[in-house]
């Protein structure tokens, strides 16, 4: 289980996404402060549109300037396709804001299979990080939770085998597309996690999650030097106990665990 988490709970999803951004927008100045730059890795699907149609009322030329956008994973289909987690970031976010091209890194799911898409990738992030003369790390991971306990494309009946890499392949025929992944690798260096989990379908799991420290991917990441904190909206906390100890922070309820 993460080794420091922290999960605040919300009325709706819109007080939810005003509070993720100003949680980012802090992440965000402090690491600019601090290195000069901003890495963040956002998740895909269906649940951070919201958060990023947010997001991209936020037009500050200086603050993008500085921010490094990659991937948690990817469907191994085209760049146009309706099931491209780029697509839906580049509709939601990127098409409106004014960060340099140079600055947006996606898997690079025009080669010619996913088992070189993934060599790209990987070889791409791990130069990124030489430029900068440092330990590949991440200021931000935004991850969602699957009712199964997933994590990024990180499944439980298919994990990888590599857990040296930062980019995995995740091909199963149990599981729709072929994928690439950032690993446990990747996601456990950064330096703060956070789970963006909305709607009742996620209630079961996040109790298990929660509660029962049941052994499934999104309960295997471990944040190396900051902490995980849970953003889930009272449908995902539903079925969670009444907390013993929680204290109200703004449009929120924060649970101490």
């Amino acid at each position: 289980m993460p080794i420091d988490r922290e999960l605040f709970i919300f009325d709706t999803t819109h007080k939810l996404t005003n509070h993720l951004l100003k949680y980012l927008l802090n992440i965000a100045e402090n690491a600019i402060k601090a290195r000069g730059r901003f890495i963040v890795a956002l998740a895909g699907g269906k649940t951070p549109i919201e958060f990023y149609a947010k997001l991209a009322g936020f037009e500050d030329l200086e603050f993008w300037s500085n921010v490094h956008i990659f991937q948690t994973d990817e469907r191994f289909v085209p760049v146009d396709s309706a099931e491209s987690n780029y697509r839906m970031m580049k509709e939601s976010l990127l098409d409106f804001v004014p960060i340099p091209l140079v600055n947006v890194h996606p898997f690079m799911t025009e080669a010619k299979d996913v088992q070189e898409a993934t060599r790209v990738s990987q070889k791409d992030m791990r130069e990124f990080f030489i430029d900068l003369e440092c330990e590949p790390y991440f200021d931000l991971v935004i991850l969602g939770i699957g009712e199964d306990g997933h994590t990024a494309s990180l499944f439980p009946t298919c994990l990888p085998q590599n857990n040296k890499e930062l980019v995995a392949v995740i091909d199963n025929s149990a599981i729709r597309n072929q994928r690439i992944t950032l690993t446990f690798e990747a996601i456990n260096k950064a330096k703060n996690i956070l789970f963006l989990v909305t709607g009742e379908d996620k209630a079961n799991i996040m109790r298990l999650i929660l509660e029962q420290n049941v052994d499934v991917p999104a309960n295997r990441v471990l944040v190396g030097k900051g902490k995980a904190v849970y953003f889930l909206d009272k449908d995902a906390a539903r079925r969670l106990a009444t907390p013993k100890n929680f204290e109200h922070d703004g449009d929120a309820v924060k649970v101490i665990i």
